[in-house]
């Protein structure tokens, strides 16, 4: 059961992708080092809900006022929650692992899903999502096997705290 929340490796033609999006998304980002979001839709893998140890997981209520959400189909959003500088998510949470080099995965409304870019430290910032949402965040390693995770501190997108924690 626990393969299944194991990453895929991503493709190198999508590395190219991240590398070329990179000064967009610096800009989408409000021109703020600590705002430049990692996350497209070929760095996530869908999950079964159902393998999550929740005790291992971290729940967090979404607190961002944006009017903006993840829900539906990409068309109906284009990912401007990811993109501050047009009303998008501003609210963060820092989650921290033991491990230093793991994979954040959430369960949140419509979405059971792994990130396939590895955090190569004990954290990563995530954001809250909308005020009143619940996410479930949780850490798997690279066999895909759950690592509990806590919450280390919060804050708000350009407000210089965490600068070296990557956005996912």
């Amino acid at each position: 059961m626990k393969k299944q929340l194991k990453p895929k490796s991503i493709a190198p033609i999508y590395r190219v992708f991240d590398c070329i999006l990179s000064p967009f998304m610096f800009l989408l980002g409000g021109l703020k080092m600590d705002s430049i979001q990692q996350t497209h839709g070929w760095h996530t893998l869908d999950v079964d809900p159902n393998v999550v140890d929740l005790k291992k997981s971290l729940t967090v209520i979404g607190s961002d006022a944006s009017k903006f959400n993840n829900f539906g189909r990409i068309i109906d959003h284009l990912g401007v929650f990811h993109m501050p500088i047009f009303g998008g998510w501003k609210n963060y949470v820092i989650l921290e692992c033991k491990d230093t080099f793991w994979y954040v995965g959430w369960l949140s409304k419509g979405f059971s899903q792994v990130h396939c870019l590895p955090i190569k430290g004990s954290k990563v910032k995530v954001l809250t999502g909308i005020k009143g949402n619940k996410t479930v965040f949780f850490g798997v390693d690279k066999n895909g096997n759950q690592v509990p995770i806590k919450k280390l501190a919060q804050g708000i997108l350009g407000d210089g705290k965490y600068k070296s924690v990557p956005l996912y």
